[in-house]
């Protein structure tokens, strides 16, 4: 409705806002029933410049027709903050662009459309280069411009669980006769865009399912690429699967499955990889349908959530791995061939390192101190002893790596941004007061050491540890990296730090190891944001002996804050918040590196 940021304070002040909202609701107020002001507002504009714009223009709608209902476009988190600032009654629905929702956002905005009781809005618009009369790319590129579009409005409703998911009708700052088809459904020569195709296509085939309440998440895949989204259709069990290039193992018989592709065409059992009991899925960048077909509905259930990952057609995966050549440390692109065993969880088939398959440009000589995207923390020998006490004065010399998220971008290009592994519907607006981590490492003749520096604006609660959910890392050491490629922490040569907190002020640390447990010492302390550990694992206890100067690690963290929010009011279930974070989850081998330096 005003397409531009207005920072004037007299355009508020001196109601020329409410005058223009009133005229232009009152003109087309028979047509038009739901007004959006401005498009993408958290891409720079705090929910605090926007308060008082959403209080005046639903106000000023309102005195037109108290039911014509008004709200903006944003993020999950932008939303979460107008609310935090006293602004739950200034919108009457939460929402955003139909266009490149993460996993986390689309989940954050479906879960607070639950807690707080709102209608969920998604909004697009059709941009001219996507259209079939000035077509910018290849002709034939309109069906993977429809599926794209279609991908996203997979989110739309079963993640956000939109109420209401349509194009503007106009966009009153830039509406014209000659300009409306850069922005609508149609091009200039009355032909659909792909866009438009795939968004029709996708709010068609939905209207008719009944979403389940949580879609099945796989988070040892790709970052954010392989979801399963489980529904109901006039009292048929489905499935609808999303994923960019992945092999899935169904263990249910072809017979009992139906198959359909994204338009709904059924695929021939004879088109599958796999026996005639087991179904083979390659997920190709289109959703695929699962229905029961005489296998049951059970069954369908417990095929898709036992569901195997496979390795690559051609058996290899590539990616970035630190190795010790000649001495020194050098960042390699490596190609791993994994055995035929499928991948369940976090773990992996047994890997081996090809050094016949071709490399480009393997060994990079760049500098290696935590470089963007390097997921390396360097491991320095100790000045002076370490004395475990939860205080971190004496790690300021130190390595360290740190971790928070980026709403912004929800992805995590560099070190500094964190893998949302479960859990990020609770994680708040503003992470780096309640779910940020740093982390820092050092060794001397007889332990590896660890410091962590937690921000948490909520610890240790006891309504969660009554839950069994607690504050705490998960720490992961892979003594053989380059040999136990994707391998799971089950070797003789890996281990598990499991760290908690069952109250502020203690800590309990374990090292686990083929099953067996043994104490690790540490000490928990305080800082003004949040919460501090130090621990020591003695060297023998890893295999290490001798000076480990110039051995590398594997290594990998899981951060998790389990939060209680008595400030909350509404419906229970959704006060407990616990949220798990990871810090190599952009390597596909999903290892970062320890490098014990001098």
């Amino acid at each position: 409705m005003r397409g531009r940021v207005v920072d004037e304070v007299t355009y508020l002040k001196d109601d020329i806002w409410r005058d223009h909202v009133r005229e232009v609701v009152g003109h087309y107020r028979k047509a038009y029933r739901r007004w959006v002001v401005d498009d993408e507002v958290s891409g720079g504009n705090t929910a605090f410049m926007y308060l008082e714009v959403l209080r005046s223009a639903r106000e000023a709608a309102r005195s037109v027709d108290p039911e014509i209902k008004v709200s903006t476009s944003a993020d999950g988190p932008w939303f979460e903050e107008l609310i935090e600032l006293g602004g739950r009654d200034v919108f009457d629905a939460v929402g955003g662009s139909v266009g490149g929702v993460p996993y986390w956002h689309a989940l954050k905005l479906g879960r607070l459309k639950e807690m707080y009781n709102k209608e969920n809005w998604v909004t697009g618009i059709f941009a001219t280069a996507n259209t079939f009369y000035r077509l910018n790319r290849p002709r034939d590129d309109w069906a993977g411009q429809a599926a794209a579009i279609y991908r996203q409005m997979v989110r739309c409703f079963f993640l956000q669980r939109a109420d209401t998911v349509a194009p503007y009708i106009f966009r009153y700052n830039s509406f014209s006769a000659t300009r409306s088809p850069d922005y609508s459904f149609f091009d200039f020569d009355g032909s659909f865009k792909a866009q438009a195709i795939g968004f029709l296509m996708a709010g068609n085939i939905f209207s008719a399912l009944t979403p389940d309440p949580e879609p099945v998440y796989y988070p040892f895949l790709e970052y954010d690429s392989c979801v399963v989204y489980g529904f109901n259709k006039a009292g048929r069990r489905g499935y609808l699967l999303t994923g960019n290039g992945q092999r899935l193992k169904l263990d249910l018989p072809k017979s009992g499955l139906e198959i359909l592709d994204w338009f709904e065409n059924p695929v021939e059992p004879a088109a599958l990889e796999g026996g005639p009991q087991e179904v083979i899925l390659t997920l190709s960048g289109q959703p695929v349908y699962l229905y029961d077909r005489g296998a049951g509905p059970q069954r369908l259930d417990e095929a898709v959530r036992g569901a195997q990952l496979l390795p690559p057609v051609d058996g290899l995966l590539t990616g970035p791995l630190f190795l010790v050549r000649d001495g020194q440390l050098v960042r390699a692109i490596v190609t791993a061939n994994l055995d035929s065993q499928p991948r369940s969880g976090l773990a992996a088939g047994a890997g081996r390192l090809d050094s016949s398959a071709p490399q480009a440009n393997p060994f990079l000589t760049r500098p290696l101190e935590n470089e963007k995207g390097a997921w390396l923390l360097n491991c320095l020998k100790t000045a002076r002893p370490v004395r475990l006490d939860g205080n971190l004065p004496e790690w300021s010399d130190r390595s360290s790596a740190w971790m928070y998220v980026d709403w912004g971008e929800n992805s995590p290009p560099t070190r500094r941004q964190l893998h949302i592994l479960s859990g990020g519907h609770f994680i708040n607006h503003r992470p780096w007061h309640d779910f940020k981590v740093g982390f820092s490492a050092g060794y001397d003749a007889e332990n590896l050491y660890f410091a962590f520096q937690i921000n948490d604006d909520d610890i240790a609660p006891p309504e969660q540890a009554g839950r069994g959910l607690y504050d705490g890392l998960r720490l992961r050491l892979d003594t053989r990296p380059v040999e136990d490629l994707g391998r799971a922490a089950e070797d003789e040569d890996d281990y598990l730090v499991e760290v908690k907190l069952p109250a502020p002020d203690r800590v309990n640390a374990e090292l686990v190891s083929q099953g067996r447990r043994q104490p690790v010492t540490a000490a928990v302390g305080r800082h003004a944001h949040g919460w501090t550990v130090e621990l020591a694992v003695p060297l023998k206890t890893l295999g290490i002996s001798g000076s480990p100067v110039g051995r590398l690690l594997g290594l990998n963290l899981v951060a998790s804050d389990a939060d209680y929010n008595r400030k909350y009011q509404g419906p229970d279930q959704y006060r407990p918040e616990f949220s798990e974070l990871i810090w190599a989850a952009d390597n596909p081998f999903r290892l970062g590196s320890l490098y014990f330096a001098e």
